[in-house]
């Protein structure tokens, strides 16, 4: 009995062993890239290029993404999974990974990973957990792993690769040569709509979409206060968190319905059948700081927030901000400031319930809307590409820096976040 207890005890501690070799107290990969200018106009021009509405049916087109663009658009997806970060290489037929995934008590599991491409899919030539080298034997099966979670967390996987009709990885950068279809545009619309919602969510969304509907009816003009809409709303999230419900989601809920509203999205197309029925609402125009585009940028921004990490709100704040400097309305720095401020309120609104339930009861009481949006007084607005280069030169840009400090100081000084 002694020895079979000894072995219990050997085998547990060599376990721990192994367990602990997968480990690290340091992180191997920083993902601290910053947009440039340059980068976003080029990230634009690809989605211009491969625009649905411009592509027939059948029609065989190539998209080309350089190393960068292919390392901001991993790590932004995988914020969704939590704390994991991504560097990508590219080689002549291969993709070589480093990453590192955050645990509990500050530890990370880095893993290095080389992966080739056969039939356009990619499979596992080395692959390395912490100081672990997996044998090669081991490969196959590790490559079919990837396959079954990428089909898990990208519902449109499959459709997508039987899209592709060639990838060529070279020094730097790959070519996808895809055929489009209609039906790959249904698949995608499907998984925008998962990545944005959780299935418990819509349940809630219906029940803040009625409420806005309601709101909406009863006001006598073409316009609206987001202010006022919110504190009607935080009264609902308050009560039902009162009441039992998780106060994080019930914000998440909210937020998301909000900004469903400002675009006019029909949200009875995105609800089960036991929740689809007409839910008729009035188009309100709503004001933050009297205007409207930035009560959009608030609410846009937040929804993207909580359903995809504060990191991709901030370079789609950035995104538009560059598009409009190229060939809309100029570049914005109240607008910018507009994103921050909603990337800040919902990360306080949904971080966790004691920090849901404060915002709550702050926006119920809240008198002002300054006490969470602050002021965009003498920020440069307008500013157009040449402009703003010879300005400020680029996103990097020690002066543009000052401008982004500046809208920073402004949103700490607001009365929810100064103890946040």
């Amino acid at each position: 009995m002694k020895r079979i207890i000894s072995v219990a005890f050997i085998l547990f501690f060599l376990l721990l062993a192994f367990l602990f070799s997968l480990l690290d107290t340091d992180a191997t990969v920083d993902t601290s890239q910053t947009l440039r200018f340059d980068d976003v106009a080029h990230i634009r021009q690809i989605a211009r290029d491969n625009n649905p509405k411009t592509l027939k049916p059948g029609e065989i087109r190539n998209i080309l993404i350089d190393e960068r663009d292919l390392n901001l658009l991993l790590n932004y997806s995988a914020k969704r999974y939590g704390d994991i970060r991504v560097r990508a290489t590219l080689q002549p037929n291969l993709i070589e990974l480093h990453g590192s995934v955050a645990l509990p008590f500050s530890l990370y599991l880095n893993y290095h990973a080389t992966l080739g491409l056969r039939d356009n899919a990619p499979y596992f030539l080395t692959l390395k957990l912490g100081y672990w080298q997996l044998p090669t034997f081991s490969l196959p099966l590790a490559s079919r792993l990837l396959h079954n979670q990428l089909g898990v967390h990208i519902l449109s996987y499959k459709h997508i690769w039987q899209a592709v009709q060639g990838v060529d990885i070279r020094h730097g950068e790959v070519s996808v040569r895809y055929r489009w279809s209609p039906k790959l545009l249904q698949e995608i619309t499907k998984q925008s709509n998962w990545i944005l919602f959780e299935e418990d969510d819509l349940q809630r969304i219906a029940v803040y979409q009625r409420q806005i509907a309601q709101w909406s009816l009863q006001r006598p003009g073409r316009w609206g206060s987001l202010h006022h809409l919110l504190k009607t709303l935080f009264k609902t999230a308050q009560s039902r968190s009162l009441g039992g419900e998780d106060a994080a989601a019930e914000n998440r809920a909210l937020l998301y319905s909000v900004a469903l509203y400002v675009v006019n999205t029909e949200i009875v197309q995105l609800l089960p059948d036991d929740l689809r029925r007409e839910i008729p609402a009035k188009r309100i125009s709503l004001l933050l700081g009297s205007r409207q585009d930035l009560s959009q940028h608030f609410v846009i921004s937040g929804a993207v927030t909580v359903s995809a990490g504060s990191g991709l709100a901030d370079a789609v704040g950035v995104f538009k901000e560059v598009h409009d400097a190229h060939d809309g309305s100029g570049f914005s720095f109240a607008d910018l400031l507009a994103d921050r401020a909603g990337t800040r309120f919902a990360t306080l609104a949904t971080e966790s319930r004691r920090s849901a339930r404060r915002v709550q009861d702050f926006m119920v009481n809240s008198t002002r809307e300054t006490e969470y949006m602050p002021t965009t007084s003498d920020l440069p607005e307008g500013i157009m590409e040449l402009e703003f280069k010879s300005r400020y030169e680029d996103l990097d840009s020690q002066a543009y820096q000052l401008v982004e400090s500046e809208i920073q100081r402004r949103i700490s000084t607001c009365k929810i976040y100064d103890n946040n």
